[in-house]
């Protein structure tokens, strides 16, 4: 199967004005990579599932495709037969970033946690809007309704965190930082879904 890289930045330092909407598509077959697609904008922090039938999920992540930083809740689907990027519904949780998607043995996505930006009467903010709260929302997105479904949020709030598909047909969601940029606090926890 063919395998399609998000692009995030130019180089470590760099700034989010220089967040990529390219993508690069790896041929094993042929062990080449190619220019793919672009994503509508640039984006950093976002999260990529594959789908049952090679296609991949683009979702989330820290964008600035009005020249302003912000959350994006908007997904993307690239399409790996046709090499083609198209929109698909937003999630429906709010826009964040430094959040998982696990494809799910049922070819389902989970998507968790991750951060929001603050709010500026919101204490845990610290008054700053540009701050990212861990957040303890999910949603299953359906490749069969290319729709999302809230689902049971996490007991732990957590960004930067991971998801891995078990084999009994759930889904652990594993470490991440807690609480916001002000304060982040490692979490060792595991969830099951």
């Amino acid at each position: 199967f063919t395998v399609c890289i998000a692009s995030t930045r130019q180089h470590p330092t760099a700034t989010l004005a220089s967040a990529l909407a390219t993508t690069e598509v790896f041929d094993p077959a042929t062990q080449t990579w190619s220019t793919g697609p672009d994503m509508a904008s640039g984006r950093v922090t976002h999260a990529v599932a594959a789908l049952p039938d090679g296609d991949i999920l683009i979702t989330g992540g820290l964008t600035s495709a009005s020249g302003i930083p912000m959350m994006s809740a908007s997904s993307e689907i690239y399409d790996a037969e046709t090499n083609s990027i198209t929109p698909a519904a937003d999630l429906p949780i709010g826009g964040r970033g430094e959040l998982a998607a696990t494809s799910m043995p049922d070819g389902r996505i989970l998507v968790t946690g991750g951060g929001g930006i603050g709010d500026a009467n919101d204490a845990d903010s610290g008054g700053s809007p540009f701050v990212i709260n861990a957040a303890t929302d999910a949603a299953i997105f359906d490749p069969a309704t290319m729709d999302w479904t809230v689902t049971e949020p996490m007991t732990t709030a957590r960004g930067g965190h991971l998801g891995v598909a078990l084999s009994d047909g759930t889904t652990a969601v594993v470490a991440g930082d807690s609480g916001s940029m002000l304060e982040l606090t490692p979490t060792s926890t595991v969830e099951v879904y």
